[in-house]
């Protein structure tokens, strides 16, 4: 019908504020987060583990939407609301998540664990024979019949 077009650019016009909106703000924290690399370099910090490459994917990434959207955001302003927009809402929805599928995997990258490195355990049997017969004793009579039946056995055999 002759009302769609028109239908399709009114809900456009109302969407599109708050998508492209949307999209600023994730390149607002995508950019927060490049400083906050930027200013942790040299030092142990949470960014340390995130190797140059990968900043640089993220730099590249931040500046390409950020031009993208700026390029977008002059186009539509001085577009008259009876014409068809250069740009959808779904076409801006894409641009955010290609930003954060890009982004946030490295941005949220965990740092590794470092394992302490185990300790050798003393090979020193007469300490451990003594720790077992300290345990033998603290449990009490207990183990001094099975010790004695023990060797009741032995006997027995022999």
């Amino acid at each position: 019908s002759q009302g769609e077009p028109i239908k399709e650019r009114r809900l456009e016009f109302e969407g599109r504020s708050h998508a492209l909106e949307e999209l600023g703000k994730a390149l607002q924290l995508a950019k927060k987060g490049l400083n906050q690399i930027e200013a942790s370099i040299g030092k142990d910090d949470k960014y340390s583990h995130l190797t140059e490459e990968e900043i640089k994917t993220v730099e590249k990434t931040v500046q390409e939407k950020w031009m993208w959207l700026e390029e977008k955001r002059m186009l539509l302003a001085s577009l008259p609301r009876t014409q068809q927009p250069p740009v959808t809402v779904a076409q801006i929805r894409a641009e955010k998540l290609s930003l954060d599928s890009v982004v946030l995997p490295i941005l949220n990258k965990p740092k590794p664990k470092v394992e302490p490195p185990k300790e050798e355990k003393p090979k020193d049997k007469p300490a451990d024979e003594q720790k077992n017969n300290q345990n033998q004793n603290a449990q009490g009579n207990h183990s001094q019949p099975n010790q004695q039946q023990a060797e009741e056995e032995k006997m027995d055999v022999e």
